[in-house]
């Protein structure tokens, strides 16, 4: 089987999955799961075997130490004490600490105290084992400080001022509970360990899937898991492919339906009649407006391996036709487009279908996401690029279309995620927060697209329906020459529309004299009276524009002439600019001639409702 250690992230693609490819056809061809199965290491070797039996081999059973039975993780903390959970700890990691060690039986004791059960203890206490646990409940506590307040100065108002901020909790499948992020071990060098990985799965239908409550989460909520799996196999499948920790939705990102708890208010450890649903509503949504719009910043390190599950969580490969086009296909979601990433690794698979596999994400991956930098050029290609795969993607929430996008655009600021908010107005503040070469093609692609409408920007059903082949390159729009800025002091954390402004290239004043109505509508003659001179021009002109009255002609690029009204003039950056109105496009079909001398000016667009 392919282990975590051998991991070599330059050679994840190819190497592991045809490991793990090998390692299924061994278990059709009946090698002894024990012999596939079973990781080395010091501590008791644990067998974990799910029930009922998959169709997958990495779900029949796992071998090893360090990942304990549920029915050992559910003991109640009440029924143990310090020198229990010493002696326990010492047996599952193959360790001698002695009960004599100063200050240890205080560090147990604070964990039985602050803990459900020995799961929890364990995972809280396991990944530190090796180090001064004398001082571990002080290093916590200011790592939980610290967390607090690096997501407390990622949120500026009501935007984020980075979208780079760690989940804010990780499934630990060695105890089966899931902890905070800030209790695994620190590593100065790595935002993300190596030693966490990610789960990418699609979601089935709701009739399909359960609503499940568990111990793993504490019963915070109720975890979302397909009728035709379990939690235990899926545990049971990453600790094979060779996982310590992962990030799965599910589980360590809440989920609606409240937390489950005894009427005195305290957890259960075990079923309990008269159980409670305590809504956590407001907490779920304080929550998602971090955590949602940043889903896919853990999914951007290319060390951090994704365990796929393109048919649903925990459930077998299928290749079929039928499958590939149902719109519950991992390939056929809007949210999976944030998290693809080259370092893969398939889910849920079965003894057939990998070839087909094998070709058709490659296929797909290489259009939804192009590989290489982050400058601005490439960013507008990402739009594009990410624009198609949203387009042909279905989503539970337009809102989630809108996040995605978010993330495509790998934006330096973002809205909160709010999901009762208007789509229109998530998409008016999505704006904002674009970078400026990518509000300069949004803004061009508008006027090209829809020349006969005057609002600055498409709303989001004409941003949807472009033409993603069309969009233009910042080497069209002259590099960050023609880039689109908000206006300095506008607020980035609410929903109504900013006020931007733009360097470009003007004509001066001009006078549209007569425009030929017999010639063809991309074709037509149009004559402008300019700079005190007559110009032939011909194309397609739009817009509300009136003959004979005076307007300012902008170069957005070389043949597209954007006309506008000088409305007002205020100082920007020290620089005189004019308000302008926008009226109307010229979309032409040779250049200007150079006899229409341009030059550079700032404009600063008030859209027709300001």
């Amino acid at each position: 089987m392919w282990i975590n250690e051998h991991l070599d992230p330059q050679r994840i693609p190819d190497e592991a999955r045809l490991n793990i490819w090998a390692t299924v056809k061994m278990a059709e061809a009946r090698v002894p799961e024990a012999l596939l199965f079973t990781l080395s290491g010091p501590g008791r070797v644990y067998r974990l075997v799910p029930e009922p039996r998959s169709t997958v081999p990495y779900q029949w059973a796992h071998f090893g130490p360090g990942a304990i039975p549920n029915a050992l993780a559910d003991l109640p903390c009440g029924t143990i004490n310090a020198s229990t959970l010493l002696t326990t700890i010492n047996t599952i990691l193959g360790t001698t600490h002695s009960p004599d060690t100063p200050g240890l039986q205080q560090c147990l004791e604070h964990f039985l105290r602050t803990s459900r059960d020995f799961g929890q203890a364990y995972a809280f206490l396991r990944g530190h084992w090796h180090t001064d646990l004398t001082t571990l409940p002080a290093r916590i506590a200011s790592r939980a400080k610290q967390d607090d307040e690096m997501r407390w100065e990622a949120v500026h108002g009501d935007y984020f001022q980075s979208a780079n901020v760690r989940p804010r909790r990780v499934w630990d499948l060695h105890s089966n509970r899931v902890l905070p992020f800030y209790a695994l071990p620190a590593h100065p060098h790595a935002e993300i360990p190596d030693n966490v990985w990610t789960v990418s799965h699609s979601w089935v239908r709701e009739d399909a899937r359960a609503a499940v409550w568990t111990l793993i989460n504490g019963f915070e909520w109720p975890v979302p898991v397909p009728l035709d799996t379990t939690l235990d196999h899926v545990r049971v499948e990453l600790l094979n492919l060779g996982a310590e920790y992962v990030w799965l939705d599910v589980l360590c990102l809440r989920q609606k339906g409240g937390r489950r708890q005894k009427p005195d208010g305290r957890n259960p450890w075990k079923v309990w009649a008269g159980w409670e649903v305590v809504s956590t509503e407001p907490t779920r949504i304080e929550e998602w407006k971090l955590d949602v719009p940043t889903i896919g910043h853990i999914y951007s390190f290319p060390h951090v391996p994704c365990i796929t599950y393109f048919n649903g969580l925990g459930l077998p490969f299928d290749p079929s036709p039928d499958t590939l086009s149902s719109d519950r296909h991992w390939l056929n979601r809007v949210w999976t487009v944030q998290e693809t990433t080259s370092a893969w690794l398939p889910g849920g698979l079965t003894g057939s279908g990998y070839p087909a596999m094998h070709t058709f994400f490659h296929t797909r991956h290489a259009q939804v996401i192009p590989v290489g930098d982050h400058e601005d050029s490439t960013r507008v290609m990402r739009l594009a690029t990410g624009l198609r795969a949203l387009q042909r993607r279905h989503c539970t929430t337009e809102l989630d279309r809108i996040a995605s996008l978010a993330y495509i655009a790998r934006c330096h600021t973002l809205p909160l995620y709010d999901d009762r908010v208007p789509v229109e107005r998530a998409w008016v503040a999505l704006l904002k927060h674009f970078s400026p070469e990518i509000r300069a093609a949004i803004f061009l692609r508008h006027v090209k697209q829809y020349p006969r409408d005057t609002a600055l920007w498409p709303s989001w059903e004409q941003f949807l329906g472009s033409d993603a082949a069309a969009w233009p390159s910042t080497q069209n729009l002259g590099g960050t020459r023609n880039a689109i800025h908000l206006l300095p002091g506008m607020p980035l954390g609410t929903m109504e529309p900013g006020v931007y402004f733009q360097r470009v290239r003007s004509y001066g004043t001009c006078r549209i004299v007569r425009e030929s109505g017999g010639a063809e509508g991309a074709n037509r003659p149009i004559v402008v009276e300019c700079q005190g001179g007559m110009h032939h021009l011909r194309g397609q002109m739009d817009g509300r524009l009136r003959q004979n009255k005076a307007y300012t002609f902008l170069q957005l690029e070389i043949r597209t002439l954007l006309m506008v009204e000088v409305i007002g003039e205020r100082t920007i950056e020290e620089r005189t600019a004019y308000q302008v109105i926008k009226c109307g496009c010229m979309l032409l079909a040779a250049p200007c001639p150079t006899s229409m001398v341009s030059h550079n000016v700032t404009v600063v667009y008030q859209d027709k409702t300001q």
